[in-house]
């Protein structure tokens, strides 16, 4: 059992007491061992679907990279830099933003784009 010391201090740090020996690095070893066994074949196992679904989505932009212009490239690059604020805001807990509702901006902004740039560009 671990026991800790919690300071008074206003920034409430945390820290370890000293352990009585080596022992603490032993069971370590061990869970590091039991989930290195139990999770290693499936963990290889998605590498697999994981390299045909990046390559699928690689050669598929080559195909568009002709049909973009460099305004929906830009409109594309300030969509996901939107979402990555929104993420990295909801990661530090000062605002909470549902993701995965913006993710099909994502896929909605270049034909936007496009459509915008066609009729009122």
């Amino acid at each position: 059992m671990v026991e800790i010391e919690v300071s008074r201090s206003p920034y409430h740090t945390v820290k370890p007491l000293e352990s009585p020996g080596k022992a603490g690095g032993l069971p370590n070893l061990f869970t590091a061992i039991i989930f290195a066994t139990e999770l290693g074949l499936s963990v290889m196992l998605i590498a697999i679907p994981q390299i045909a679904i990046q390559s699928s989505l690689f050669f598929g932009a080559i195909l568009l990279l002709p049909l973009i212009t460099p305004a929906m490239q830009a409109d594309f690059s300030a969509c996901g830099g939107i979402v990555m604020l929104a993420t990295g805001l909801r990661i530090c807990g000062i605002k909470i933003f549902p993701i995965v509702n913006m993710l099909p901006a994502l896929i909605l902004v270049m034909p936007f784009s496009a459509l915008w740039a066609h009729f009122w560009g």
